[in-house]
């Protein structure tokens, strides 16, 4: 059996499995884990479900593949990610993998949104937005993406390099030759202004382009 972190597989599968960060990504990684629970802790006196555990297992030539992931907050049909106010194409990507999950291991359709949060001194203000459904991808439809991508890494026999948005954090910056790169989704989400900022974040369905 083979599993893969949800993480991994929105982002470089090769950064994640290596553990490779910068000292400045790796102190500031310190940083928004005890804002995380800052903000869990304050959200689960809210009545969210909050740190929620999922999986996802299928079969790729005789073997067993599981995509394991933990949602940070859930209520009212909507599962939500806590980020910074630093946007990562990756955040919709991942949402989007948690939603194909629960579809797939439940039958339901989930909303997905994103809790973003900015530290004011040594106070923490975050603000619930909830994402408009508007990707064009059916539900499940997602999840069928990250399984050919993980077949592709089972092929290749090591865990890939995508090119992605959190390259600047990566020590292999500017040295790392990419197995391939992501393509990104374009971001709606309910609030105009904010939907503004980042619909220039275009994708196009395939989700991964391997290099020539």
């Amino acid at each position: 059996m083979r599993e893969f972190a949800v993480t991994e597989i929105v982002t470089c599968p090769y950064r994640y499995r290596n553990k490779l960060d910068t000292e400045e990504a790796r102190r500031a990684k310190d940083v928004g884990d005890a804002v995380h629970f800052l903000i869990l802790e304050d959200l689960q006196n809210k009545g969210y479900a909050v740190e929620i555990p999922v999986q996802f297992r299928f079969r790729y030539k005789d073997e067993d593949i599981v995509i394991k992931g933990r949602i940070d907050a859930m209520k009212d049909n909507t599962i939500y990610e806590i980020k910074s106010t630093e946007f990562k194409y990756c955040y919709v990507r991942q949402l989007l993998l948690y939603r194909d999950i629960l579809f797939r291991t439940t039958g339901r359709v989930y909303n997905i949104g994103w809790i973003f949060y900015r530290r004011r001194g040594n106070r923490v203000q975050y603000k619930v937005q909830q994402i408009l459904d508007n990707y064009g991808l059916k539900p499940g439809e997602y999840l069928d993406y990250i399984k050919t991508l993980i077949a592709w890494m089972i092929e290749k026999g090591y865990p890939v390099r995508l090119k992605n948005s959190l390259c600047i954090y990566c020590p292999l910056l500017n040295k790392c030759t990419a197995d391939g790169r992501w393509d990104y989704l374009v971001v709606m989400t309910s609030d105009k202004d904010f939907h503004n900022i980042y619909v220039k974040c275009y994708m196009r369905k395939g989700c991964f382009k391997e290099y020539e």
